[in-house]
């Protein structure tokens, strides 16, 4: 997998440098906000048990580091994102394309596909359930549109909102019933600056 993260942002650069004129490579630190939603079930389960599962909205502080290439209209980059919940820490690798629209000499909007891997390591055991494994793992797609302001030749701005579809699953062990915990769809509110070279 990560050899084919690789494969695709070395395409995705190759790409922008083939078809357009003016290339600048740039990084990203975008702080943001994540929210995502975890649920565990079991079938026919006890009702001691059944008290103890449930289907819950969390959100934590995230970051999110950017590598890439940009032109004036489109731009591809390698994201590496990161949150730590209470139950649990999650990090997410994305390749990722967008295609600029440009609204004012000084301002863009954007719009754009993202694609990637993902991991997530349980920190504590969630008693009375038992946790098969530590951790879990899942392919990632969705996408991101946001803005960026131009400050001067080297900085700009960033701000935005990123949506990903995931399927972490894990195996949940309460007395003698066997169940699933998974953790689907990850959104990311995120502001950040960007250094272009």
């Amino acid at each position: 997998m990560k050899r084919f993260c690789i494969l695709v942002m070395s395409f995705l650069i190759f790409a922008v440098n083939v078809y357009a004129e003016e290339t600048r490579p740039f990084f990203g630190i975008y702080p943001g906000l994540m929210y995502s939603e975890m649920k565990t079930s079991m079938e026919n389960a006890p009702s001691l048990i059944e008290s103890n599962l449930f289907t819950e909205d969390s959100s934590t502080g995230a970051f999110m580091l950017v590598f890439g290439n940009s032109t004036s209209s489109v731009r591809g980059h390698l994201n590496i994102l990161g949150g730590k919940y209470d139950d649990f820490d999650l990090g997410v690798v994305t390749i990722a394309a967008d295609k600029i629209f440009s609204v004012h000499d000084n301002f863009n909007l954007y719009m754009g596909l993202s694609v990637g891997y993902g991991w997530l390591t349980w920190n504590e055991e969630m008693e009375p359930l038992r946790l098969k494994d530590e951790t879990a793992t899942s392919l990632v797609g969705g996408g991101q549109l946001g803005g960026i302001l131009k400050f001067c030749d080297h900085f700009s701005f960033d701000i935005g909102y990123n949506y990903l579809f995931t399927k972490f699953k894990t195996e949940i062990i309460c007395l003698d019933a066997v169940g699933e915990g998974s953790l689907e769809n990850i959104g990311l509110f995120y502001v950040g600056a960007n250094y272009h070279f």
